[in-house]
């Protein structure tokens, strides 16, 4: 039996046809896992690969479902995470005698084990052990604790947000050797004030892709706070999607340390 994150049981779906992927990092990896074919539905926010817009059906987004859409495609089991998804969809599902089954990583040995997870419960456990040995192998050449660094990775402005440790991202940025700031802030995603930011002293900010745009008048705004750290962009998609997407997100993040963070110190 294979279990998800709501302490659900189900065994392998091998022969299942169409699914529903109501996440993007899961879209991702269900066509890395040869299971393209058997996606019959994506939300608008699923935009990996590309060209799954125009060839799958759209049934709304993570927080909203288009039930009509949904229904029209008639799946036989829905993919959601605990966190991009609601309760509300995970009710309507439910309704309609949907299967749903829903991840919930915080770590990225969590994130491993969930791509085991849908390897089992499609059948192309093989394809799922290369991914996870390859994400192993590439875990193995990083030294997180040679040139450590602390950080504060924001999320939303109006009001600022951060991460602290219970978060894929914060696991993701351990890898590289950063140090959370934030980390032992009770909410998941505490709010700051700027003063409060300033008096953690971070050694680099980071300004998350998503959820929130952040652009360059928004690094204008905290130098003009008074920050002097460096203040550096950073994509979204390498640090909080889960899934086959890490194997790039630790090239990148790799890439982004030696070449922007550790340079900016030295």
């Amino acid at each position: 039996m294979i279990t998800d994150s709501l302490g659900q049981c189900f065994k392998p779906m091998v022969n299942v046809q169409r699914i529903v992927s109501l996440v993007p990092s899961t879209t991702e990896t269900l066509c890395a896992l040869g299971l393209e074919s058997k996606v019959v539905g994506i939300t608008r926010y699923c935009v990996h690969p590309p060209h799954l817009l125009s060839t799958k059906s759209t049934i709304g987004g993570t927080k909203q479902v288009n039930w009509k859409s949904l229904e029209h495609i008639n799946p036989e089991i829905a993919i959601g995470n605990k966190e991009e998804n609601t309760p509300a969809i995970f009710d309507g599902l439910k309704k309609r005698n949907i299967p749903y089954f829903v991840a919930f990583p915080q770590t990225l040995e969590e994130a491993k084990l969930d791509i085991y997870k849908l390897g089992e419960l499609f059948g192309v456990h093989q394809t799922a052990n290369e991914i996870c040995q390859s994400i192993t192998s590439q875990l193995s050449q990083l030294n997180p604790l040679k040139n450590t660094f602390t950080y504060a990775y924001l999320i939303w402005r109006k009001p600022w947000m951060a991460v602290n440790h219970n978060t894929f991202i914060d696991s993701m940025l351990s890898q590289i050797g950063g140090i959370n700031i934030c980390s032992e802030l009770a909410a998941r995603y505490p709010t700051l004030s700027l003063e409060k930011l300033m008096s953690l002293n971070p050694d680099v900010i980071f300004l998350s892709s998503e959820p929130y745009a952040f652009n360059d008048t928004h690094v204008d705004e905290l130098k003009m706070a008074g920050f002097r750290q460096p203040i550096i962009h950073i994509s979204g998609e390498y640090c909080s999607w889960h899934g086959v997407r890490i194997k790039e997100a630790l090239n990148y993040l790799q890439a982004l340390k030696s070449t922007q963070i550790m340079s900016t110190q030295s």
